[in-house]
């Protein structure tokens, strides 16, 4: 029976874990990529508490005209395709940001990975189960299921967000070079396109293939974060505000890792897309007033300092205090602006925002960092 609609209900999301998206997704044994026959390890991994998945295709073209006609001989595409995908998810713990590449031993960078090129390039996907019947749990026939998956995805950026009234989040941009759909799950060809030539890097039965693995709900021990369980950690004062007293309201956590397109003659896709330096993380805090303390802004041009700013994400337990399930953790940040609001009828806020450089792997003066539990 033809579907009339398609609901989040029928659908889950799945990450490639290996380092490039050209590789096995299928092993013999061990982990992660490798050389050899494809077996029975499944190197795919599904992401948990999503809340909107998002993809769309773009192809730009460029219009051939010559003197003597009005209308354009042809419309040549002269850039490669892009596939793009979004992913926003509730936040539990850190194992989504760790499956998806970022580092979470709270002690190199958040992306280290990427900067070393060990997690970079994956692929993505979305499994669709007939209509009416769960992802999570579901054991219809294979025909019944359809695919969508992303190439060659490279992480754009990375936002974590929360917010009084709301659970906290994290969001995910991707930009691929290929987008392919498929009937049925299981033994797939890779959407995942040789740069060089533009040609996907396998067909079906080839190692390159892929399986979707059965959804599960997952995170098991707690179902998401309260905005009660959330504390943020300033160091430093503001201008102003006694920053013990503020009473956050919000932080937006913003890592954008834009890329250049490198291109050469021969090669129709691009052959890799580099990281643009210098990479700037943004904090933007929101909090009602309390008490002001002595301060103006001319001091900070003879006492500029940096803060280390820290995001703690605990989980539920009486009374508070529960273990930590995630924290972002800003080294080296300065204050860029800061801004008060009032109004009849609304307590009087001021809005915070801090920036600080993504610095190399081991670098602990300026940097984000991400901790915390993967169950």
């Amino acid at each position: 029976m033809p579907r009339n609609r398609i609901i989040s209900q029928s659908q889950a999301v799945y990450v490639s874990t290996g380092s490039t998206a050209t590789g096995f997704m299928l092993l013999p044994g061990g982990t992660g990529h490798g050389s050899g026959n494809a077996g029975g390890i499944n190197t795919l991994r599904q992401l948990h508490r999503i809340q909107s998945a998002n993809y769309s295709a773009n192809v730009t073209r460029t219009d051939i005209n010559q003197y003597g006609q009005l209308s354009s001989l042809d419309r040549i595409i002269l850039q490669s395709p892009t596939a793009s995908l979004s992913i926003d998810y509730l936040v539990a713990n850190a194992y989504n940001a760790g499956t998806l590449g970022f580092c979470i031993d709270g002690s190199a960078g958040m992306a280290s990975g990427i900067l070393t090129r060990e997690q970079d390039e994956k692929n993505y996907f979305v499994s669709t189960v007939r209509e009416g019947e769960d992802a999570i749990g579901n054991t219809d026939a294979d025909n019944t299921k359809f695919t969508i998956g992303i190439g060659n995805g490279y992480i754009t950026n990375f936002t974590a967000a929360g917010s009084v009234g709301n659970f906290p989040t994290e969001s995910i941009t991707i930009e691929g070079l290929n987008l392919a759909t498929y009937i049925g799950s299981t033994g797939l060809s890779s959407p995942a396109v040789n740069p060089s030539s533009g040609t996907r890097v396998g067909s079906t039965g080839n190692p390159n293939n892929f399986s979707i693995p059965a959804a599960i709900s997952g995170v098991t021990s707690i179902s998401a974060i309260r905005p009660g369980d959330i504390t943020v950690n300033l160091s430093n004062a503001a201008l102003g505000p006694v920053v013990t007293d503020m009473k956050i309201q919000s932080y937006s956590l913003s890592v954008p890792l834009a890329r250049t397109p490198l291109n050469r003659l021969g090669s129709p896709f691009s052959f890799s897309k580099e990281l643009q330096f210098p990479i700037q993380a943004t904090l933007a805090i929101e909090a009602e007033l309390g008490d002001l303390v002595t301060g103006d802004i001319s001091a900070i041009y003879a006492n500029d300092t940096e803060q280390g700013i820290d995001i703690t994400l605990r989980k539920p337990q009486a009374g508070g205090g529960g273990p930590i399930a995630v924290q972002y953790i800003i080294t080296g940040a300065k204050l860029e602006s800061q801004s008060y609001t009032s109004q009849i009828g609304q307590n009087k806020r001021v809005s915070l925002q801090f920036i600080t450089t993504i610095g190399g792997p081991s670098d602990r003066t300026h940097n984000v960092k991400i901790s915390g539990a993967t169950a």
